[in-house]
């Protein structure tokens, strides 16, 4: 809902409430305001939404991964972590939710670099043609994080070689990257 302008929001913030008044229960209905009060910054509304969601439907991820985007935002990176890792164990591993990103992201911000790296290892593959080369930009910036530097310049060529050349921010951004690393690996 981040893309929505705030006419649209409230239009849909409004039905999904109407359509929770007529059904406490309404799954859909909590996670539409639930996804809405993150993106205004509402974050008790958030969880309580998140929370209504694990407490009637505890064995669907989404509510998990909700409160976690809740808590993350509200810097509370190991709580996030917590309910990230537990969304993914349950079989949440969509990428268009981002679940996977959101945890390497917690990890990285309590900086334990190796849990985020092995996370990305292990949902971020270089070498399939769908994979964004913003995605293996960030592979390879974290393999040098936990000093694997001919993995990161391995990952960095493969971005270099996928990002579009429209993309001038990312070009900078990994020829400067590639250009520290060769010079730590010699």
């Amino acid at each position: 809902y981040a893309d929505e302008s705030e006419g649209n929001l409230s239009k849909i913030f409004s039905e999904a409430s109407r359509l929770l008044d007529q059904d406490r229960e309404n799954y859909r209905a909590h996670h539409i305001l639930s996804s809405i009060s993150v993106v205004r910054h509402q974050y008790d509304k958030a969880l309580h939404h998140a929370e209504a969601i694990i407490r009637i439907y505890p064995e669907q991820s989404h509510g998990y991964a909700l409160k976690a985007d809740a808590l993350f935002a509200m810097l509370r990176y190991k709580e996030a972590a917590r309910l990230y890792k537990k969304a993914l164990d349950m079989g949440r591993t969509s990428k268009t939710e981002n679940v996977y990103w959101n945890l390497h992201a917690s990890y990285f911000n309590l900086k334990e670099y190796k849990k985020a790296y092995r996370l990305l290892s292990k949902y971020v593959n270089p070498f399939n043609p769908q994979t964004d080369y913003k995605e293996i930009y960030q592979l390879g910036m974290s393999a040098a994080s936990v000093g694997k530097v001919r993995e990161a310049v391995t990952f960095l060529k493969i971005a270099r070689i996928k990002v579009p050349p429209t993309d001038a921010e990312y070009i900078q951004k990994i020829d400067e990257n590639l250009a520290i690393l060769s010079d730590e690996s010699k």
